[in-house]
C-alpha cells in the first residue's frame, strides 16, 4: 500500500512534559536559528530534551533567508538573497524533504541554469550539472519557519558572554543583550549545554578561553564574503536561461528568482545577482549604491558579451551585504563537541558549505549530545 504524506518520516513529534515528581531533562542552549541550529533544537526537542534557541536576527533562517520589498516599494516583492536553493543528496536530508514537499514547503526548481566560461576571452554557455535543486516555497525561509515551528526560539536577542555558574556546578550561564520580549534586558539563564551555530568567527568570539581545543579547529576556517544586489525589472531579461554560474571577476551567479516556484506573481521579473568572495572583499566596506551599480553594470556587461540585447533599467535596486557567507575549508568533521564542557559548534563550516552540509552537521551534533551527554569524560 502506498504511503499517504501522514506516513512520511521526518514530520514532528509531539512530547508531553514528565510527571510531577519526574526528573526534568538536560536543557539545551542554541546559538543560532539558522538551518544548523534549528535541525539540532529539532532533534533534541523530539527526544524530549528542553531546547531554547536564541537568534540576533529579526526571524528564523540565517543564510536561507528571503527580503521584501520596503513600505514605500510599487512592487510587494520577495527574493532569495542568500541560499538560492539546496540539494538533497543524503538519505536523512532527502526524508525530511520527501514530507516537505508533501506538505508543500518546498519543490524543485526547473528552471533552465547554465554554466558560463571565460575560454581565452571567448564566453561559452553550457548546461549546469544536473541535479535537483529544491527551493522553499513561497520564499527559501519557508523551511526555516517549518523546522522552527513548536520551538521555543527567540529572535532579536544578541548573546553578550557564556559564562560558568558561579557557584562551581556544570553548565553555562547565558547573557543577553536584549532578552526575549516581556523579560529584563541583560538577564541570564542557566543551561546544561550550549550548542553554537553561528559563523566561525563569531563563535570564536563567544568562546573565548572557554573551549582550547574547539576555537583551534574554528581558526582554521576563513569565512568569505557575498555581496547580493536585487533588481526588480520592468520585463524580462534578454537571456533564455534562469540561472548562471559566472566566472567573475564581479559575479559568481545571478538568477531569475521570479522562475522559481510557487512565487507570487509581480509585473517584470526578479533578479539576484551574487559577486565573487574576491570581489567582495574588495569592496567589503563599499556603500550599497556603490555595490548595486558595480554589480548591475557587470550583469550588463555580460549579456552584451553574450549578444543579448540592453538589460532593462531595473525600478528598484538593493543591495546586502553577507560578511560571512563562505567557509574556506570546510572541515572534514560533521561537529565539534566536548562532553565535559556541555559544549559544541555546528554549521555549513562543518562538513559543507551548504544547505545540506548545515542540516547534517546540526543533526551530527545533537546526535554527539546524546550520545555522550554533557558531563561525560572526555
Amino acid at each position: 500500500m502506498p504511503l499517504s504524506s501522514d506516513d512520511l518520516p521526518a514530520r514532528h513529534s509531539v512530547r508531553t512534559p514528565p510527571p510531577d515528581g519526574v526528573p526534568q531533562p538536560p536543557s539545551v542552549a542554541v546559538i543560532g536559528a539558522g538551518v544548523a541550529g534549528l535541525s539540532a533544537a529539532r532533534v533534541l526537542v523530539d527526544e524530549g530534551l528542553r531546547v531554547t534557541v536564541f537568534d540576533k536576527g529579526r526571524a528564523p533562517g540565517g543564510r536561507i533567508s528571503s527580503r521584501q520589498a520596503s513600505r514605500g516599494s510599487a512592487n510587494g516583492w520577495t527574493m532569495d538573497h542568500g541560499a538560492q536553493y539546496f540539494t538533497a543528496r543524503d538519505p536523512a536530508l532527502r526524508a525530511h524533504v520527501a514530507s516537505w514537499e508533501a506538505d508543500g514547503i518546498v519543490a524543485p526548481w526547473d528552471g533552465r541554469l547554465v554554466r558560463i566560461s571565460d575560454d581565452d576571452g571567448a564566453l561559452r554557455v553550457e548546461p549546469a550539472t544536473e541535479s535537483i535543486r529544491w527551493v522553499g516555497v513561497p520564499e527559501m525561509r519557508a523551511v526555516a519557519r517549518h523546522l522552527a515551528d513548536g520551538l521555543d526560539v527567540r529572535c532579536g536577542v544578541r548573546i553578550a558572554a557564556l559564562e560558568p555558574p558561579s557557584d562551581g556546578a556544570r553548565g553555562w550561564r547565558v547573557r543577553t543583550d536584549r532578552s526575549h520580549p516581556g523579560e529584563a534586558s541583560g538577564d541570564s539563564e542557566r543551561f546544561d549545554a550550549i550548542l553554537l551555530t553561528p559563523p566561525a568567527p563569531q563563535t570564536l568570539e563567544l568562546l573565548g578561553s572557554h573551549a582550547p581545543r574547539i576555537s583551534e579547529r574554528l581558526r582554521s576556517i576563513r569565512m568569505r564574503p557575498c555581496w547580493a544586489v536585487m533588481l526588480v525589472l520592468p520585463h524580462a531579461a534578454p537571456v533564455e536561461w534562469d540561472g548562471a554560474f559566472l566566472p567573475g571577476p564581479v559575479l559568481s551567479w545571478v538568477a531569475r528568482d521570479s522562475s522559481k516556484p510557487g512565487r507570487p506573481g509581480t509585473d517584470g521579473e526578479r533578479w539576484v545577482l551574487h559577486a565573487t568572495p574576491e570581489w567582495s572583499e574588495a569592496h567589503l566596506e563599499a556603500g550599497p549604491d556603490a555595490v548595486g551599480s558595480s554589480l548591475l553594470e557587470a550583469f550588463r556587461s555580460r549579456i552584451r558579451e553574450l549578444g543579448g540585447e540592453r538589460l532593462p533599467e531595473p525600478t528598484e535596486r538593493v543591495a546586502h551585504r553577507w560578511r560571512f557567507a563562505i567557509p574556506e575549508p570546510a572541515l572534514e568533521e560533521r561537529s565539534l563537541w566536548d562532553a565535559s564542557l556541555g559544549l559544541g559548534v555546528a554549521g555549513d563550516a562543518l562538513g559543507g558549505p551548504r544547505v545540506e552540509g548545515a542540516f547534517l552537521s546540526g543533526r551530527a551534533l545533537a546526535g554527539r549530545l546524546l550520545g555522550t551527554p554533557p558531563g561525560s569524560p572526555r
